[in-house]
């Protein structure tokens, strides 16, 4: 564990943000998604995975991938004009739908920096057994989920321990900063405290969406596991989990224990 001597609260990796300009509900322009990765530099930030909403046909078309990629290679080029100091890389939160075996296969829906690790969302109140299925349609192509805040999500509110059986078969579990201050609700602060007790998150990400509401940052939320939990903890959850995602490296799932009762 030597590795961690050296990593410290300006060296972390934001895999889960909607910074990309005018593609989903996030930044909406070029001006705020500067201004966005402005304050993730000033948070100690070095790294960004960009990924925008895929997947969601009816609220963002499918056609828009060559708009994704041109909104990317506008935002490098601003950066660069800027000399800012930030990498970007591409990827997208997928919704979890009973299509995605195909999408996966047509490239429509893009894995987190063209590794084998695929960010992925569901609808809050999706059952135990469509959960189970969903993810085992992501296995089932070699990839491995990223779960994407689920301690928002109502199933994992009332029987935590399903978190526990993720982890045993691998997958990542990645939590919402905003979630650990209780921005979105109290069922779903205790249960990423209590996931957070239980060793079973792999990744804290900002989901920011703007500049002035549900914004980027980390330094904050870093600081509080290291004050709460320790410093290799944090250093685990926002560079060296985040790091492995990006260089398509195994992630560390370190000592997951099974949680108790938690019903809501």
């Amino acid at each position: 564990m030597l590795i961690l001597l050296h990593l410290k609260e300006d060296d972390m990796i934001d895999i889960h943000t909607h910074i990309l300009p005018e593609t989903d509900d996030g930044a909406d322009s070029l001006t705020e998604a500067v201004e966005m990765l402005k304050i993730c530099t000033q948070s100690g930030v070095t790294d960004v995975v960009l990924t925008p909403h895929g997947n969601l046909t009816e609220i963002f078309p499918e056609s828009r991938q060559e708009s994704i990629n041109n909104q990317f290679k506008r935002l490098e080029k601003r950066l660069s004009e800027l000399n800012m100091q930030i990498n970007i890389y591409k990827g997208m939160e997928v919704f979890a739908s009973y299509n995605l075996y195909d999408k996966l296969s047509d490239g429509t829906i893009w894995t987190l920096n063209q590794s084998k690790y695929l960010l992925t969302e569901f609808s809050f109140d999706t059952d135990r057994e469509i959960l189970f299925e969903l993810l085992q349609i992501i296995e089932s192509k070699g990839l491995i989920p990223v779960i994407a805040h689920p301690e928002r999500y109502k199933t994992i509110q009332k029987n935590p321990q399903i978190a526990y059986d993720w982890n045993r078969r691998g997958y990542i579990i990645q939590i919402n900063k905003g979630s650990i201050a209780g921005v979105f609700g109290r069922a779903e602060k205790e249960t990423a405290h209590l996931l957070l007790d239980c060793n079973l998150v792999q990744v804290i990400a900002s989901d920011c969406h703007h500049i002035h509401s549900r914004m980027p940052g980390l330094k904050s939320v870093y600081r509080y596991i290291s004050r709460n939990y320790s410093e290799g903890y944090a250093q685990i959850l926002f560079n060296i989990n985040p790091e492995r995602i990006l260089r398509d490296q195994q992630v560390l799932i370190i000592n997951p224990r099974v949680p108790g009762s938690y019903l809501y």
